[in-house]
Order: C-alpha cells, then sequence, then structure tokens
C-alpha cells in the first residue's frame, strides 16, 4: 500500500503530505513524499506525537471550559475592544446568550452589535460611559441597564468584567452577564410598599414616631411634628432629651428598655409639647431590621 502510495508520486510529480499512526511504535508520524526523478522519491519522517498529544490535553481543555460555561447561570464572555466601546468583537461568549438574549452565540461572534442593538436607547449613554470611566482608571467594570429581547420581553441585565491591554493596544474583557430581573421587580414592588407604608403613617391621624436605642428621632408623622410646632424633617435626627426637656430622659429609658428587652411597653402620659400637653395612651413596639436585629422602638 505504502509502495504504491509512495511511488504514485514519480508518476503524477504532485508531493505527498499526510500523518500516520503507526501501533507498534504508538506514535503519530508526519509523512512527507517529494518526487526525485521518474525512478526515485524521498521521504521525510517528523514524530508528532507529543505534540498532538498536547493539542488534544488542550482541546480536552477547551471543550471543559466550554460545558463549565455553558452551564453556569448567565452569559460568559470574552469582548475584545478597541478605544470607541462599541467597535469591539465578542471572541467568545457561552450558549447562555440564548436564554437571556434570544441570540445565537455564532451570530454575536459575527456581529457584536447585536448585543448593542438589544440594549434600551436611553441606557445606552449611561453604558456607555461605565465602560469608558472603567477604562480610564483601570479598574473592574459593573454595571446594570435593561435590554429588549428578540421577542420583545424587557429585562434587566447585570454585567462585570475585568480587563486587559493587549501588545497591540486592544482591550481584552473577560466578563459575565446575569438575569436580574426578578431582583429589580422585588426591588420596585418593596418601594412601593414603602411608600404606601410612609404615606399610611405620615397622614394617619395618631401620633407616630421613631427613635433608636440612643433616643435619637429616625422617623416622625405629621401629627407628632404638628403637636412640636413644625415639620416632620425638622425634627428628625434630633434626641428624646432634646425634644422633650423636662421628660426625655424617661422616654429615652422607655425606648432603651424596649429595644434591650424586645417586649412592647405601654404607657399612659401628660406629654408637654410647645404646642400645650397632650394626654397620650403610648404604645411602643421594638423594630427589627433586615437582619432581625431590633434597632428601633
Amino acid at each position: 500500500y505504502f509502495v504504491k502510495l509512495y511511488g504514485g508520486v514519480t508518476d503524477t510529480g504532485v508531493p505527498i503530505q499526510l500523518e500516520q499512526w503507526f501501533d507498534l511504535y504508538e506514535r503519530v508520524l508526519d509523512i512527507g513524499v517529494v518526487r526525485v526523478d521518474a525512478d526515485h522519491f524521498a521521504l521525510s519522517f517528523i514524530d508528532i506525537t507529543e505534540r498532538r498529544k498536547a493539542e488534544q490535553r488542550l482541546q480536552e481543555s477547551e471543550n471543559r471550559h466550554a460545558r463549565l460555561s455553558d452551564n453556569i447561570p448567565g452569559v460568559v464572555y470574552q469582548y475584545m475592544q478597541r478605544e470607541d466601546p462599541v467597535d469591539a468583537v465578542f471572541p467568545y461568549i457561552s450558549s447562555g446568550v440564548r436564554a437571556l438574549y434570544g441570540l445565537e452565540p455564532e451570530d454575536v461572534r459575527n456581529n457584536s452589535q447585536l448585543m448593542w442593538d438589544a440594549i434600551l436607547p436611553e441606557d445606552v449613554p449611561g453604558f456607555v460611559e461605565s465602560i469608558r470611566s472603567a477604562m480610564e482608571v483601570q479598574t473592574r467594570w459593573e454595571h446594570e441597564w435593561r435590554i429588549r429581547t428578540k421577542t420583545g420581553e424587557l429585562k434587566w441585565i447585570s454585567g462585570a468584567a475585568t480587563q486587559e491591554t493587549q501588545q497591540d493596544g486592544k482591550r481584552l474583557w473577560d466578563g459575565l452577564l446575569l438575569d436580574i430581573t426578578k431582583r429589580k421587580q422585588a426591588e420596585q414592588a418593596l418601594r412601593k410598599s414603602e411608600e404606601k407604608y410612609r404615606v399610611l403613617i405620615e397622614n394617619a391621624e395618631v401620633f407616630v414616631s421613631l427613635y433608636d436605642r440612643e433616643g435619637n428621632c429616625l422617623l416622625m408623622n405629621r401629627k407628632v411634628a404638628d403637636a412640636f410646632g413644625g415639620t416632620p424633617v425638622e425634627f428628625e435626627g434630633r434626641n428624646l432629651v432634646d425634644l422633650h426637656p423636662e421628660a426625655g430622659s424617661e422616654y429615652f429609658k422607655r425606648i432603651h428598655d424596649v429595644v434591650s428587652s424586645g417586649e412592647p411597653r405601654t404607657y399612659e402620659d401628660v406629654v408637654h409639647f410647645p404646642t400645650g400637653e397632650r394626654y397620650l395612651h403610648s404604645n411602643v413596639q421594638p423594630v427589627l431590621d433586615e437582619s432581625g436585629t431590633i434597632y428601633a422602638a
């Protein structure tokens, strides 16, 4: 077989270059065959076994990296950029871009503009400025913005990347994109809830105020502020002893007891305000922060 194959070079004059695995030696050889004259040909043998093993290890490593990237929530990517943040390509982008953007990885690699086109127009200036700022100070890039997918779905995206300047002056960004839509929706719902709560307290026809364990006023509604003869912002931040010179120390002790014990207390008092005396039935309740720690009453 080999004599016929190699000998054919003397007839055709066309060189042959091939790789052959030899079971006997367990080696891969790169074989070259060239015509010398009508009756002779020359052979060259180069052992490329180690090179092929290294290439195989590299391919296996790349396959593992690709599987890992494809199983990470969100999108793993590399972004090769010139000075203009928009003038760039994606040498690599994981398959997560299908779920997040509705785009095919190959399409994005061939046309990076597809990713830019998905950004809401009003979010583009802030997005570009965030990249330029990170470039100027040579720091990690982080930003949040909105996109519109190919199906018309609105999503919030969080991006983070580190940069490395290449020898040719280009910047290579290694980054991760995550879908934070649910978090943003929860934050919006919380803000609406807090706003409703604030409006209810502000307009309640009862006295509502909040003090920390040092007796500093954290919140005061309109009803209490009216009794002091002003607006809530005038008194928030001030201490109980300052607000109630005659009985502030006693009121502070009550707040401190509730915050320390976690047990609610009720009191009935004649409370002196600048606008006159008020007969009050006070219900002092412990208030917890997000971690479950009592911080005020």
